[in-house]
C-alpha cells in the first residue's frame, strides 16, 4: 500500500471518529432554548439540563449583564489571569490612595467575576472598613461606608440566591455605622440620608432596624429553599441570632441618644418577642439533634420527672448510695458541706466542691444497682435510656445557649422595659448632659439618682452584677460621677448606693485572693517574730492593692468606704511593722496618691487648713499671739492626720507643704522673740524635710 493510500485511509478514519464526537458534544453541551411564539423551546443537552435542575444557570443566579458576558467570552479562557492582575492593581491603587482608579478596577473585577461571592464580600468590607478609615472627615468616611454597602447591594443583583451577601449588608449597616468611634455622627448622617434610605420612612431610619431587615431577608431566602448550597451552610446559631440582636442594639442605641418613654419601651418589647421567637427556632446540631434554646427549662423539668420515676422504680437505692458516700467524706469535707454557702471560707468552698462531686448519684448507678426489684428492671432500663437522651439534648442546648448568651439577653430584654431601668438610664443621660454643659449641681443630682436607680435594679436582679455589659455601663457611670465629684473637690458619699457593686467588683477580682493570702502569710511571720518577712508580705499585698485600684479606679474616691478603710488599715499595719524594724517608708511608696486623696478629704485635714488660714490672716493683721495659737492648733490637728495616715510623712508633696508652714511659724516666733519648742509636735517632719 502506497503512502498516499495510507494517508487517505487515516483521514477517513479521523472523519468517522469526529462525526460521533460532534453528536456526543451536541448531546452533552447543547444550550437550552425557551419557548417562543413560533417554536417550542428545547431543554438542551445533558449539562444544560443539570444546570437547570441545580439552578446554577446565570438566569437562576441573578441579573445577566451583556457587558460581563461579552468580556468573559473575549478573554478566551484567560479570565482567571486577568482577574489576578486586576486584584493586584486594586491593592496598589489602595496603597497609593488613588481612589478613582481603585473604584474603576473594582468595576472591572466584578465584570470578570460577577458570581464569585468572595469578590463582593471582600471588596465590600474593604470599602466600608479599610478605605473609609483613610479619611479624616467623618462625612467622607460615612460616604465610603455607604459605598461599600451599595457595592454589596449590587452583588445581590448578580447573585440573587446568595444569603451571605444579604447578611453582610445587614452586618455593615448595623455594626459599622452603630459601633464605630464616629457612631453618633454616622447614625445622624444615616437618618438624614434620603438617597440611601429613599424607600424607608424617617421614623424607621435607624441603622440597627435597617440592618435587621436585611438579616430577615437572608432568613427568608434560606427558608424558601432557593438559597445557594454555600449559603444554606451558614451556622444557624449565630446567624439566626443576628436579627434579634439588631433589635436589642437598636433599643440600647436609642437610650444612648436620649430617647426614652414609650418609644424605648416598645423597642425593648419587640426585642423580647424577637428573642423568644429565636428561642423557639429549631437548630440542627452537628450530631443531627434539633435543639430549641428556649426549651431548656422544659427539658430540665422533664428530666427531673424521669429521675423521680426511676427512683420510684428503685425505692431507697439513691438514699443508700448517698449515705454510703457521705460516710466516706473527710471531717473537713463534712464541716464544709454543713456550713452555709455564704459563710464558707475559700478553703471550705474548695472542700464543699469536692464533697458535692463525691456525693452525686448518677441515674445509671441507680438503674444498675442490685437492689432494684427484678420486675422493675426492664422499665428502669427504658427510663434510663430516655434520661440519657435528654442529657445529651440538655448538654447541647446549654452549650448553644452559652454561645449566644441566651439567658442574659432574655433577661436584659425583660428588665429594660421596667420603669426602674428606664429611670436609671434617663437620670444618667441627663446627668451627662448637665456635666457637658458645666452644670455641676445638676450633674451630681442626676448621677446620684441614677446610682440609686441602678442599685435598686441590682438588688432586684443580682445576677446583673457579674454581667460584663452591665458592669461596663455602671463603670462608665462611676467614672463620670467621679469626674463631677472631683471638680467639686468631693468624694463619693459614705452611703453611696453603688458601694455593693464596687465591693462585688473587688471581691470578684483574682487579686483579692492574692491580697488575703499575702496578709495571712504576714500574720504568720509576725506571730513567729519575723517582722522583716511580715513587712515583705505586706508590701506584696499593697502592690496587689495598687493594681486592683487600677481595675476599680472609683475606689480612690472612696466609692466603697468599707474597702477604702481596709486598704488604709493595711497601710497603717505596714507602717507600724517597718517602724518596729527601723526601716523608713520609701519616698516612692506605691499608694501615695491614694493616701493623699483620702487625707485631703479628711475632716481633720480641713480643720487644720482652716486653722492655718486663720493664723495667716491674724499675722497679716499684726495679731501675732492669735496667729501663734492658730498655727499651734493647726499643727496639733496635723499631728492627728499624720498619725492616721503614717505614710504621708514619706510623701514629699505633703512634706514640703508642711515645711513651708513650719517656716512661717518659725518666722512668727522670731517676731515675738521666742524660740521653737524643744519638743515640737511635728519634729519628725522637720528632721525629714528641714534641710
Amino acid at each position: 500500500m502506497t503512502s498516499r493510500r495510507r494517508s487517505f485511509i487515516r483521514k477517513i478514519i479521523y472523519v468517522c471518529c469526529l462525526v460521533p464526537l460532534v453528536f456526543l458534544l451536541y448531546w452533552l453541551g447543547s444550550p437550552r432554548t425557551i419557548d417562543t411564539a413560533g417554536a417550542k423551546g428545547s431543554p438542551g443537552g445533558v449539562l444544560a439540563q443539570i444546570r437547570t435542575e441545580e439552578k446554577i444557570e446565570q438566569v437562576h443566579l441573578g441579573k445577566i449583564d451583556p457587558a460581563s458576558e461579552s468580556l468573559r467570552l473575549a478573554m478566551l479562557g484567560m479570565r482567571g489571569i486577568a482577574a489576578n492582575i486586576l486584584w493586584t492593581k486594586s491593592i496598589e491603587f489602595k496603597k497609593t490612595k488613588d481612589w478613582t482608579n481603585y473604584s474603576a478596577t473594582l468595576n472591572q473585577i466584578i465584570k470578570l467575576q460577577p458570581n464569585f461571592i468572595e469578590v463582593w464580600r471582600h471588596q465590600g468590607w474593604n470599602l466600608s472598613y479599610n478605605c473609609s478609615a483613610e479619611f479624616d472627615d467623618y462625612r467622607e468616611r460615612y460616604r465610603w461606608v455607604i459605598r461599600g454597602i451599595e457595592f454589596l447591594q449590587l452583588g445581590t443583583q448578580y447573585n440573587e440566591r446568595e444569603p451571605r451577601l444579604l447578611r453582610d449588608i445587614g452586618w455593615s449597616i448595623g455594626q459599622k455605622i452603630g459601633r464605630s468611634d464616629e457612631r453618633v455622627q454616622f447614625r445622624r448622617l444615616f437618618k438624614d440620608d434620603d438617597i440611601f434610605n429613599k424607600d424607608i420612612p424617617r421614623s424607621r431610619r435607624d441603622n440597627w432596624l435597617v440592618g435587621k431587615e436585611w438579616f430577615r431577608k437572608a432568613e427568608r431566602l434560606i427558608d424558601s429553599g432557593d438559597a445557594s448550597a454555600r449559603g444554606r451552610e451558614m451556622g444557624p446559631l449565630v446567624f439566626r441570632s443576628q436579627a434579634p440582636m439588631s433589635q436589642m442594639n437598636c433599643a440600647a442605641a436609642l437610650a444612648e441618644d436620649g430617647i426614652f418613654g414609650e418609644r424605648l419601651k416598645n423597642e425593648w418589647r419587640q426585642a423580647a418577642k424577637d428573642w423568644e421567637d429565636f428561642g423557639r427556632f429549631g437548630i440542627r446540631t452537628s450530631t443531627d439533634i434539633v435543639v430549641q434554646l428556649g426549651q431548656f427549662e422544659r427539658l430540665v423539668a422533664e428530666q427531673q420527672s424521669l429521675v423521680r420515676e426511676l427512683d420510684s422504680l428503685a425505692p431507697g437505692v439513691r438514699e443508700k448510695l448517698y449515705q454510703d458516700r457521705f460516710s466516706q467524706l473527710t471531717d473537713e469535707q463534712r464541716d464544709a458541706w454543713a456550713t452555709p454557702e455564704s459563710q464558707r471560707s475559700p478553703e471550705q468552698r474548695a472542700a464543699a466542691a469536692q464533697a458535692s462531686a463525691l456525693l452525686q448519684v448518677f441515674p445509671h448507678e441507680v438503674e444498675r444497682n442490685r437492689d432494684v426489684p427484678r420486675e422493675n428492671r426492664p422499665k428502669a432500663r427504658e427510663v434510663l435510656t430516655q434520661i440519657e437522651k435528654l442529657d445529651e439534648q440538655l448538654r447541647l442546648t446549654n452549650s448553644y445557649r452559652q454561645v449566644v448568651n441566651y439567658d442574659y439577653w432574655k433577661l436584659r430584654a425583660d428588665i429594660e422595659q421596667e420603669e426602674g431601668m428606664l429611670s436609671a438610664r434617663k437620670n444618667v443621660f441627663q446627668a451627662r448632659e448637665a456635666l457637658a454643659k458645666g452644670d455641676l449641681p445638676g450633674a451630681l443630682a442626676g448621677f446620684d439618682e441614677g446610682s440609686r436607680a441602678w442599685a435598686r435594679m441590682l438588688h432586684e436582679y443580682p445576677m446583673l452584677m457579674s454581667d460584663k455589659a452591665t458592669s461596663d455601663d455602671i463603670e462608665d457611670l462611676l467614672e463620670e460621677y467621679g469626674r463631677a465629684l472631683d471638680q467639686c473637690d468631693q468624694l463619693f458619699a459614705p452611703d453611696f448606693a453603688l458601694a455593693p457593686f464596687v465591693r462585688f467588683q473587688v471581691e470578684d477580682n483574682f487579686k483579692r485572693a492574692r491580697i488575703r493570702l499575702d496578709l495571712a502569710k504576714a500574720l504568720e511571720a509576725e506571730a513567729a517574730g519575723d517582722l522583716a518577712t511580715a513587712a515583705n508580705f505586706q508590701e506584696k499585698a499593697l502592690e496587689s492593692w495598687k493594681t486592683l485600684l487600677a481595675d476599680v479606679p472609683s475606689l480612690e474616691q472612696a466609692s466603697d468606704r468599707q474597702v477604702t478603710e481596709e486598704i488604709l488599715a493595711t497601710i497603717r499595719k505596714y507602717a507600724d511593722t517597718v517602724r518596729k524594724i527601723d526601716r523608713p517608708i520609701s519616698d516612692s511608696f506605691l499608694l501615695h496618691g491614694f493616701v493623699r486623696v483620702q487625707m485631703e478629704h479628711d475632716p481633720q485635714t480641713r480643720l487644720a487648713q482652716e486653722a492655718i488660714e486663720s493664723g495667716q490672716m491674724a499675722a497679716e493683721d499684726g495679731k501675732l499671739e492669735a496667729a501663734q495659737k492658730a498655727y499651734e492648733q493647726a499643727f496639733t490637728l496635723w499631728r492627728e492626720v499624720l498619725d492616721r495616715y503614717p505614710t504621708v510623712l514619706a510623701d514629699s508633696t505633703v512634706g514640703e507643704e508642711l515645711i513651708a508652714l513650719i517656716d512661717q511659724y518659725r518666722e512668727l516666733l522670731e517676731q515675738r522673740k521666742e524660740e521653737m519648742p524643744k519638743e515640737f509636735i511635728l519634729q519628725d517632719v522637720v528632721e525629714r524635710y528641714g534641710q
